[in-house]
């Protein structure tokens, strides 16, 4: 993450495209907008921002008050879609397209080991759990947005375990993707799991019981018969979230591109062009350009992709730009 949220990064990689292609890119420091003209083509390129406010992350596209991150440069302004608006309506598309998804139950009746999820919300918020099914762990309802905010449907989905995967297309092609290890900590025999969660935060662990993220924690470490409190043996290792981002390690500023697109498994590539297929083509039916858009999902012990969710404004790789620019004003190849 520390790569894309990296302002020079994404200045970079404009600028290498610039280079290349010959084109004269302005950028106004009072809005953050750009402006690109190249091959008698002009276009304006909209910012956006990542925040934090009381705890829970944000997207805007202005330079306001608790945004801390440039996460950047875009031809138009937030998209809003049904496939990225509620989580249900994706599964259902997705197993249309013949695409893997986990099973889903109404809330009060999972039918194997579960999340409780929201069908709005982003950021991993609204979810609780995993259950084991059958357990006797106290099961929370996910969190809804809040007063004001859209409605959906509490569901139960099937407990896929794996790695965390996130991939950025533009149009129908994938050219970014993160697949993640959930983080793990070791135990030293004195340490309990609630105080060697919080040394890879760096916070204290009094700090760390009282934050959003250690209810998960709590259910993670219970799936796995463990609870917070308990000193875990020396060398013995459990994970404590399944979500992506959630590594709970400082990452280093970083000027090197981290995408993993190309060492993921066959068969998740395979599936990752599918996906791009069906959800590209049905996002240039409505808009009849290429757009960004990221779908998260798990890849397995057999390298088969889950898919969960998509986001139809997800934060820009500087990766994307290439294809981005390319697609609007032409290869640099040409």
């Amino acid at each position: 993450m520390s790569y894309i949220a990296i302002t020079l990064n994404h200045m970079r990689s404009v600028k290498a495209w610039a280079d290349a292609a010959g084109a004269d890119v302005q950028m106004d420091l009072r809005s953050f907008a750009l402006e690109v003209k190249c091959r008698n083509r002009f276009y304006r390129f909209h910012p956006r921002f990542l925040g934090q406010r009381e705890g829970r992350l944000f997207h805007s596209e202005m330079l306001v008050e608790h945004v801390t991150g440039f996460i950047g440069w875009l031809p138009y302004t937030a998209l809003r879609t049904e496939l990225s608006s509620d989580k249900l309506v994706f599964k259902r598309f997705a197993t249309a397209a013949g695409e893997r998804v986990p099973a889903t139950w109404p809330a009060e009746s999972p039918q194997g080991d579960f999340l409780l999820k929201h069908s709005v919300g982003s950021f991993g918020d609204q979810i609780t759990g995993p259950y084991r099914q059958g357990a006797t762990q106290v099961r929370t309802p996910p969190p809804s947005l809040g007063p004001g905010g859209p409605t959906g449907t509490p569901y139960a989905e099937q407990f896929i375990q794996g790695r965390s995967l996130k991939v950025w297309y533009w149009g129908d092609a994938a050219f970014y993707a993160h697949c993640q290890a959930w983080p793990t900590v070791r135990g030293d025999g004195v340490s309990t799991l609630e105080s060697l969660a919080a040394g890879r935060l760096g916070v204290s662990a009094e700090a760390f019981a009282l934050s959003r993220d250690h209810p998960l924690l709590a259910d993670s470490l219970a799936f796995q018969g463990l609870s917070p409190a308990q000193v875990l043996a020396a060398g013995r290792e459990a994970w404590i979230d399944f979500r992506y981002g959630r590594t709970y390690q400082p990452e280093a500023p970083s000027g090197s591109s981290d995408n993993q697109l190309q060492d993921l498994p066959a068969a998740a590539r395979a599936s990752i062009e599918r996906m791009g297929a069906a959800v590209g083509g049905d996002l240039m039916e409505r808009y009849h350009v290429p757009v960004l858009y990221a779908v998260d999902g798990v890849v397995d012990a057999d390298g088969q992709v889950w898919w969960l969710e998509m986001n139809s404004n997800p934060l820009m790789p500087p990766d994307g730009y290439d294809p981005m620019f390319s697609s609007l004003f032409g290869s640099v190849r040409q």
